[in-house]
């Protein structure tokens, strides 16, 4: 009987078997194998799939079981096979390239880019490497931008010698053009952020978008005009020529659909839906492409809004890459152009508005400077003839005005002379803030003239209970200062004392601040003698044991017009302008000021003044040497302090000593006057006295006290007072 393997059945089994043996090299090649099995390979050099070379066979098992791009060349004719990831790079090629030979396949690249190192991989076995060589490809209908990584390595024959060429490769398209769209979203946002107004945002993004034409192949940006209704071209990059594609106004009223290619672009349609992507755009004369000689034909149409905000600005108009798929990574790098542009327009926009609003208050500022300087020269002159009869009428012979009479010209003497002081302090400030203070710079002998000027403050301190010291001893070297801006500063300085200090003591000094010359090794590594000190500056301090300073006011203390609320003093009287005045007139000798305060406990000032002239302009300085008197202003000073004090000190030390202010009858009616000004008080009191039982306090403890004590039928109060304010007095009855 015959075996089963000798039987024709059995032959026929061990030929089949042996011809999927034949081609188990193809075996998990996936859809690469199926094409390779089903492919006609006897119309090619290669013939039929089972007598390949071994080492074919080999590198192709090893390329279609591999997760890498990869393609071979075999022969001279360098015929392609590739396995399944390399698919996406042969784009619609992939639908004739199997089989066909591989300068056919790449024939645009292969003489520039390929053709060379394919001979030097056949004729030599040298093998190559390319890091993100750029191509421009045909795999898709069209020229295109594509970056490729690979390297060409020889596949050697059965017989010996090279048979074909292996290739490794990765696309890097998309990382290329990421980290180049990355560097251009960078200088967009770099250059258009010094920008200062939104044209100037506008003119800018567009220069750096003209840098960028690989991507951007032109660009146009229209703002919207600020009556909302159209949008005018601000900036603009490409070769237009007289072509209706850069419209310098368009309307966003929506008017209809219009043919391409349109005399405006979409933008009313783009403020309201978004981006508007146009596609296969032709016209009359093609659209610029930027670096490449095709001309774009994809254009897309942003709103140009920051990110979280709705409102647009205005519209960027992109012409696309024609190189480059419109896909979504492109869109969106143009969406991310849109906002950088957007961000710098918003910018641009804030700092012209900020801008705006500086100069509107440099303008305000001016404008009331210039007029408290008008209004101080006016006050002046009806001050001046206010003073002037006071004065000749306090100088009369006594008897000739009635007792009463002279009390009236006092007061009004005393508050036009405190009147003339506030309007001498607006008027220097005034100059000040507007540069026109003209100091004379002479040099003094600092210490005398301090203690000249604090001698004058010496009987008010001590009639206001206050023990007075004064420690300046003379100064190795004269003080360049302006007399008169100095005697401003110390009497400020002694008169604030004063008015917060209710008990206690009111110390001022002067001192040399000194500096010690490091010394400097010598050569040998001896030190030398250490130099001589000299002074580097006058420090004047003014120390009392007043109420103090709360922390949180400290910073604020220098500023104009601050008034620290609720501080306990002789008076809330005050503009908040001496220490401001103060602090400007020390920085015109080139000093500083700092304070120091604990409350409760006192508070000191400081006042820095640098030795010598380097610091003071040139034509500022007098070489006049004689020493100046007390300067007149000290009496207003004076005049003003003295208002501060109780109305039986006040009483005691007038040289001509009024009527004493006597109530009237017991069956009158009693009225309570609250008033921290002295004038005042005693002007109110004075008014009432004939009519009433008139009792006048200086705060609102006093009244309360008081009216607790003996209930009146009436308070007057004022509402700004130390210890108690008005408000709270009523609040406390």
């Amino acid at each position: 009987m015959a075996s089963k393997s000798d039987s024709p059945r059995g032959k026929g089994a061990r030929v089949n078997r042996a011809a999927d043996a034949s081609l188990d090299f193809l075996a998990g090649g996936g859809e690469m194998e199926r094409r390779i099995r089903a492919f006609d390979w006897s119309r090619t050099r290669l013939g039929p799939l089972p007598g390949w070379p071994q080492s074919l066979k080999t590198a192709l098992k090893i390329a279609l079981n591999s997760r890498y791009p990869i393609w071979m060349g075999w022969g001279q004719d360098l015929i392609n096979l590739y396995n399944d990831p390399y698919i996406p790079v042969l784009g619609k090629r992939d639908e004739w390239a199997l089989g066909a030979s591989a300068r056919e396949v790449w024939k645009e690249v292969w003489e520039e880019h390929l053709g060379l190192q394919a001979d030097a991989v056949l004729l030599r076995g040298e093998a190559t490497w390319n890091d993100q060589r750029q191509m421009v490809m045909y795999r898709n209908g069209y020229a295109e931008e594509t970056y490729f990584t690979f390297s060409f390595s020889p596949l050697p024959a059965d017989e010996g010698g090279i048979g074909g060429l292996f290739c490794t490769c990765t696309e890097e398209t998309r990382q290329v053009l990421g980290e180049r769209r990355l560097v251009a979203l960078r200088h967009l946002a770099v250059a258009t952020s010094d920008a200062r107004s939104e044209e100037e945002a506008a003119a800018i993004a567009g220069s750096t978008l003209r840098e960028h034409d690989d991507d951007v192949s032109f660009s146009l940006i229209y703002l919207i005009a600020d009556d909302g209704e159209t949008a005018r071209l601000a900036a603009g990059t490409g070769n237009f020529g007289n072509v209706p594609w850069a419209s310098p106004v368009i309307s966003l009223t929506p008017d209809g659909e219009k043919p391409m290619p349109p005399d405006h672009w979409p933008l009313w349609r783009a403020a309201a839906e978004g981006m508007q992507v146009l596609r296969d755009v032709n016209g009359t004369k093609a659209l610029p492409g930027g670096r490449w000689p095709e001309p774009a034909t994809t254009v897309a149409v942003v709103p140009l809004a920051k990110a979280g905000h709705n409102r647009a600005r205005g519209f960027l108009v992109v012409g696309a890459s024609p190189r480059l798929p419109f896909d979504e990574h492109y869109q969106s790098f143009l969406e991310l152009l849109a906002r950088g542009t957007a961000h710098g327009l918003s910018n641009a926009r804030a700092y012209e508005e900020e801008k705006k609003r500086a100069e509107a208050l440099e303008e305000l500022d001016r404008a009331k400077m210039a007029f408290f300087s008008n209004v101080s020269h006016e006050f002046r002159t009806p001050l001046t003839l206010l003073l002037g009869p006071a004065e000749d009428m306090l100088a009369m012979k006594p008897g000739l005005l009635p007792g009463e009479a002279t009390e009236h010209v006092k007061v009004i003497h005393r508050n036009a002379l405190r009147l003339q002081r506030l309007v001498n302090t607006l008027l220097d400030f005034s100059r000040i803030e507007a540069g026109r203070a003209q100091a004379c710079y002479v040099a003094t002998d600092l210490a005398k003239l301090t203690a000249d000027l604090a001698s004058v403050f010496r009987s008010t301190m001590e009639r206001g209970g206050l023990t007075f010291a004064v420690d300046c001893p003379p100064l190795p070297w004269p003080v360049w200062v302006d007399r008169g801006m100095w005697e401003k500063v110390v009497f400020n300085l002694l008169s604030n004392a004063f008015k917060f200090t209710l008990f206690g003591q009111v110390t001022i000094s002067l001192r040399a601040e000194e500096r010690r010359e490091e010394p400097t090794p010598s050569p040998d590594g001896q030190s030398p003698p250490v130099a001589p000190s000299w002074p580097s500056s006058a420090v004047l301090s003014v120390r009392d044991t007043g109420v103090g300073i709360p922390a949180h006011e400290l910073p604020h203390v220098f500023q104009r017009f601050h008034r620290i609320e609720g501080s306990a003093g002789r008076t809330h009287e005050g503009t908040g302008i001496g220490l401001a005045l103060t602090y400007e007139l020390v920085k015109l000798h080139g000093g500083a000021m700092e304070v120091k305060s604990d409350p409760g406990v006192g508070t000191i000032f400081h006042v820095h003044l640098p030795c010598g002239t380097s610091h003071l302009p040139a034509d500022r300085l007098d070489s006049e040497s004689a020493q100046a008197s007390p300067a007149q202003d000290g009496e207003a000073f004076i005049h003003e302090a003295l208002t501060w004090l109780p109305e039986e000190v006040r009483t005691a030390i007038r040289t001509d000593r009024a009527e004493p202010i006597v109530a009237a009858a017991s069956d009158r009616p009693r009225v309570l006057v609250a008033e921290d000004n002295a004038d005042m008080r005693a002007y109110v009191h004075n008014l009432l006295q004939s009519s009433y039982r008139v009792e006048s306090v200086p705060h609102g403890v006093a009244a309360l006290a008081a009216a607790r004590r003996d209930p009146p039928s009436l308070i007057l109060s004022d509402v700004m007072m130390p210890e108690m304010n008005g408000l709270e007095l009523v609040q406390q009855v």
